[in-house]
Order: structure tokens, then C-alpha cells, then sequence
């Protein structure tokens, strides 16, 4: 059992005190043990261009254990309601009563029931006319038109939000950077280890293509034994030009006896 209790005599009072403050006049007290009280509703407030076509009285009685216990409601019509309207006006009351079981719900009610009068303040077709008729069709048309843009408003409002909320979103994450979970550290650490693994791939090719040192050495001992023979070639043609260039020594020795025979003649 809770330890705590509500003190329904205590609510009831405060609420009926309320009552009488909002609606005055238009409130009174029908029965004390057990209390009931009425309040009578028109869509307005009756002042200067408003006529108002339509009107109830709604009464309502209180069960001892209320809030924590659905009241007793009825709509009664005092002007220009059909049957059926009287019904839609006792359907409404009713859901309301059983929504706010726990909370004082008197006013919530008498306000859904304002509403619905507000919406179909139009003369009625009890009286048969065909003026009538039209009034009540018409207010029964700008009703559903106020009801549609009441729609599109609140789902043009609910994508507004959601642009808000992912524009909110993106710029949080510039600010902050994107949130590390469990998949994103994983990609990363996928995408890294690909990442790592051709770059050890290229550096083992490039050790691959580099010389050892002994490489190194017999390359350059092999260029340098190609320079040696190279220049032994050079000094082989260079003696072979100049032996050309003088006569052998029996050649000598036939010139010599050719200019002693000029001299003796």
C-alpha cells in the first residue's frame, strides 16, 4: 500500500472553487451529497458580431474517490443541436473523462465540449429550412478545411524539426568530430592494416632491387677492368701509326747508296 493517499474530498473542493471563478455565472451547484455541479457552454463569449447558434448544458457528477475515479457526464442541448450532435457532443465528454482518470478534469472537459460548439456554431437544420441546412454543411466543410491545414501544418513543422535536428547533428560532428563506435573502429582498423601492408610490400620491393655490397664491389671491378683493356687497345693503335710513319733500316740503307752514287757522278 502507497504512503501515500490522495485526498479526494480536498480535490474536489479546490477544483469546484475553480470552477466557479472561471465560468460564474454560467456555473451552479445542482447537489452537494453527493456533489454535481452544471456549467452552461456557448462557443463564445456572446460580444459584439458574435451570435452564437448553439449551446449546452453540461453536468457533471462527482464520485467520492474522483479524480481517481471517472465522473458521471451528460450534455444536455439548450439551442440549436440535432440528436446526432448531441451524441458527437456525448462521445466527446465521455473520452475525456476516461483520459483523465487520476488528474481534476472538469475544465478539460467543458473546453473539448466548447471546441466542438465553436466548430458548429452555425444555425441548425432542427427547424428544417434549407438556409439552415447550407449553414451547417458550410461550417461542416471549413471544419474539415481547418482540420486538413492543421494536418499539413504539423507535418511540415515535424520535417522542419527533422531538418533542424540532422542539420544540428552535422554540425555537431564538425565541432566534435564523428563518435568512435565499435563498426567505425573496426573500418578503420581494416582500412589500416591494407593500408600498412602495401606500404611493407613496396619497401620489401625496393630492398629487393637495392645491390649488396658485394654487388656493389664486382660491378665496380668489372667497369674498371673494361677502362684498363680500353686504354691498352688505344696505345696498341697509337704504336701501330707511328711504325708506319718511318722506313724499315734496309730501306735507310738503299737511300744511303743512292745518294753516295750521286755524288761520285
Amino acid at each position: 500500500m502507497s504512503g501515500f493517499e490522495t485526498n479526494h474530498e480536498e480535490e474536489q473542493s479546490m477544483e469546484l472553487e475553480a470552477l466557479e471563478a472561471i465560468y460564474a455565472d454560467l456555473f451552479s451547484i445542482v447537489s452537494e451529497k453527493p456533489l454535481e455541479w452544471k456549467v452552461h457552454l456557448e462557443p463564445t463569449e456572446g460580444g459584439e458580431g458574435e451570435v452564437n447558434h448553439v449551446g449546452i448544458d453540461f453536468t457533471c457528477r462527482i464520485p467520492e474517490r474522483y479524480p481517481d475515479e471517472a465522473p458521471g457526464v451528460e450534455v444536455e442541448a439548450t439551442k440549436g443541436l440535432t440528436p446526432k450532435q448531441i451524441e458527437e457532443l456525448q462521445a466527446v465528454a465521455q473520452t475525456q473523462a476516461e483520459e483523465n482518470v487520476g488528474m481534476a478534469m472538469g475544465y478539460t472537459i467543458a473546453e473539448s465540449l466548447k471546441e466542438w460548439l465553436a466548430d458548429n456554431n452555425v444555425p441548425s437544420a432542427v427547424d428544417g429550412s434549407m438556409h439552415g441546412e447550407m449553414l451547417r454543411r458550410m461550417a461542416e466543410g471549413d471544419r474539415d478545411r481547418r482540420k486538413v491545414e492543421q494536418v499539413k501544418e504539423a507535418e511540415a513543422k515535424a520535417r522542419a524539426e527533422d531538418e533542424e535536428d540532422d542539420e544540428t547533428i552535422r554540425r555537431r560532428r564538425q565541432i566534435d568530430g564523428t563518435p568512435v563506435t565499435i563498426e567505425s573502429f573496426k573500418a578503420w582498423q581494416t582500412a589500416f592494416e591494407l593500408e600498412m601492408r602495401g606500404g611493407k610490400a613496396i619497401a620489401e620491393e625496393q630492398v629487393a632491387k637495392k645491390p649488396s655490397g658485394k654487388e656493389m664491389f664486382l660491378r665496380h671491378l668489372v667497369a674498371e677492368e673494361a677502362e684498363v683493356a680500353e686504354g691498352e687497345e688505344e696505345e696498341d693503335d697509337v704504336m701501330v701509326g707511328d711504325e708506319g710513319a718511318f722506313l724499315d733500316e734496309e730501306d735507310l740503307d738503299d737511300l744511303s747508296d743512292d745518294e753516295d752514287d750521286d755524288d761520285r757522278a
